[in-house]
């Protein structure tokens, strides 16, 4: 039996912190004190860390690291968890933070469906070595790992994922990856974002907020095109959109009209023309995957032997020749848990 120690409010430390436990917190965090010491590793439930008065909800050592285990039920303030996790890197402790299994539609056998995740969640979005992302949280009353893998994202909170279940006996730590998707899943994945492409650009007139001064629309009159003839190479679904400007179609449609504009070809665009672009359309605060981002693009983009000159936005590509290069870059990158 695994010992719980509640959690104390230390008034003598203006830099502890402290919350209300609910039950299915507490049964969460003792599930997972289970969990690691059955790997073998030594723990500590509630171990007070008094050098950096911080409170971790299992303190977990092996022989060359520590890990500081915060399973997260409720919402936060993002800068609490950061400051928290800064908190352990001092000590030179891992911090690993597991959200609590949140609702998501009935899932079909393929396991691919829409999801809303709110700003909170999407905070705890991790990107693995291929730029994959992916959100692992628990739930205590089935006992298993949910996994919110290969996420992309759609248009606001919505993002297209494939949801996986790991019980708690097969996850092994550092915790095991999903597969990646097959072709079969991918080309589900291209089908879904193009039904949300093509709403986004029938709509976008009567959608923008800022009418003529809309960049995108701009653009798109500019060319004398309507938003839904701009060709599909523009809108491609490369991974979670949040660090630039806009949707996938917007930041794409900006980024080749600034090649237009330079008249430089896609395999002679410099490191600092890339800069360029991302210091005029990053919206957060992430500039490596905000350019990886942009280098999987161009990559795509080389792969089509286009040439930038001004009839670019009229030139059409089959969308089976699109559909197989987006095919190479999500599937078959890693092997299974």
């Amino acid at each position: 039996m695994i010992p719980h120690f509640a959690h104390i409010v230390l008034s003598d430390c203006l830099t502890s912190f402290s919350e209300r436990e609910s039950p299915i917190h507490l049964k969460g965090k003792l599930q997972l004190a289970e969990f690691f010491e059955e790997k073998s590793f030594e723990i500590f439930v509630e171990s007070y860390l008094p050098e950096i008065c911080q409170r971790p909800d299992i303190l977990v050592k092996s022989t060359h690291q520590s890990y500081a285990i915060e399973f997260q039920c409720c919402t936060i303030p993002i800068e609490v968890r950061d400051l928290r996790s800064r908190g352990y890197l001092k000590s030179n402790i891992e911090p690993v933070w597991i959200l609590r299994s949140f609702e998501y539609p009935e899932v079909p056998p393929n396991g691919i469906v829409i999801i809303q995740l709110t700003h909170f969640r999407q905070a705890f979005i991790q990107h693995d070595d291929f730029g994959d992302a992916s959100i692992i949280a628990y739930d205590p009353n089935t006992e298993q790992f949910i996994y919110y893998a290969h996420l992309i994202h759609l248009q606001g909170t919505r993002f297209i994922t494939k949801i996986g279940v790991l019980p708690r006996s097969l996850q092994s730590f550092p915790f095991r990856q999903l597969k990646p998707l097959t072709s079969v899943e991918g080309k589900v994945y291209w089908d879904i974002f193009q039904r949300y492409r093509k709403r986004f650009l029938t709509n976008a007139v009567l959608t923008s907020k800022k009418g003529v001064k809309d960049p995108f629309l701009r653009v798109c009159y500019f060319n004398q095109l309507q938003p839904i003839e701009l060709p599909l190479f523009i809108g491609i679904p490369l991974g979670t959109v949040k660090h630039l400007n806009g949707r996938h179609a917007e930041w794409q449609l900006a980024f080749i009209h600034m090649c237009m504009e330079q008249q430089i070809q896609f395999h002679d665009i410099s490191n600092e023309l890339i800069e360029v672009f991302l210091l005029q359309n990053l919206r957060e605060n992430n500039y490596k995957l905000a350019r990886e981002l942009c280098l999987s693009y161009i990559h795509f983009l080389k792969q089509l032997s286009l040439r930038v000159d001004s009839s670019l936005l009229k030139q059409k590509i089959p969308e089976e020749k699109l559909l197989e290069i987006f095919l190479q870059l999500i599937v078959a990158k890693r092997t299974e848990y």
